[in-house]
């Protein structure tokens, strides 16, 4: 099930229409759905996003499910021009100051930015924000990752104002429009997500094994577990590459075999 989470109701509207979600009205707000796909709106700003959240997941099974977030920010005008698209990559919580790194694993070629998300509205063109700022994307990212892998966890904001609009001045039907613009964006996003879904290790080779075989020489169970997350990801961008090749000394110490771990996540993530 892919999970779609929207905060304002112009946001959720163009989706609604574009993929055919029903309102589902025996849940306690706004739900929409069909066979694959579902559509939370959490209204503006955190309060409801924990409960709403954790009301789906409790329903569905949470190991099939994928998050997408997408929504209107305010952007630097230095930075970014109304309406353009952008594929957050960082996320900073003004109030507590916890930072949060999506894992972005798809192919793509939108531009990607980071967010702050703020408790009130921005609305005097406050430049100390270099990049993006909203008021969910902490809390939806902070709830989401409760249960599911980061990588299933994707945000997408569309710059609807320069921080200097007050809420009431936000016209329903430029954000629509905003929205619908971008349908193809998200259609994409969902496919992506549902390819994700389906790889196991049965992408992987024999050689891939032996391998992951070999490097785990030097790494504990959790790294073992990772270094395997990340060579699937790896195959999925890379269906016909070899892995890189890799020299493993026989003996190293815990700072060397951070080191050599640490270049081995840059080559198979770049």
């Amino acid at each position: 099930m892919q999970c779609l989470i929207t905060a304002l109701k112009a946001e959720s509207e163009p989706l609604i229409q574009h993929l055919g979600l029903q309102r589902d009205r025996s849940f306690p707000f706004p739900f929409f759905r069909n066979d694959d796909i579902c559509l939370i709106a959490t209204g503006v700003g955190k309060k409801n996003i924990n409960n709403r959240i954790s009301f789906i997941v409790d329903i569905f099974n949470k190991k099939d499910m994928s998050f997408i977030n997408i929504g209107i920010a305010g952007g630097n005008r230095s930075y970014s021009k109304i309406g353009d698209i952008f594929l957050i990559n960082k996320i900073i919580d003004q109030e507590t100051r916890r930072v949060f790194y999506p894992d972005i694993i798809i192919k793509n070629d939108l531009n990607e930015a980071s967010i702050t998300t703020v408790p009130n509205v921005v609305a005097d063109g406050n430049m100390k924000f270099d990049s993006l700022v909203d008021m969910e994307s902490s809390e939806i990212f902070r709830v989401c990752s409760k249960y599911v892998s980061l990588h299933k966890i994707i945000i997408l904001k569309i710059v609807s104002d320069h921080m200097d609009l007050k809420a009431d001045q936000l016209n329903y039907k430029e954000i629509f429009r905003m929205i619908k613009k971008k349908v193809q964006v998200v259609d994409y996003i969902l496919d992506c997500c549902i390819m994700i879904e389906k790889i196991n290790q049965s992408i992987l080779s024999d050689s891939d094994f032996n391998w992951i075989k070999k490097t785990n020489m030097i790494l504990t169970d959790s790294q073992k577990n990772e270094l395997k997350k990340k060579v699937i990801y790896y195959r999925i961008r890379n269906p016909k590459h070899p892995l890189p090749d890799i020299v493993i000394p026989h003996k190293i110490s815990k700072k060397e075999g951070k080191t050599i771990l640490k270049n081995i996540y840059e080559i198979l993530t770049s």
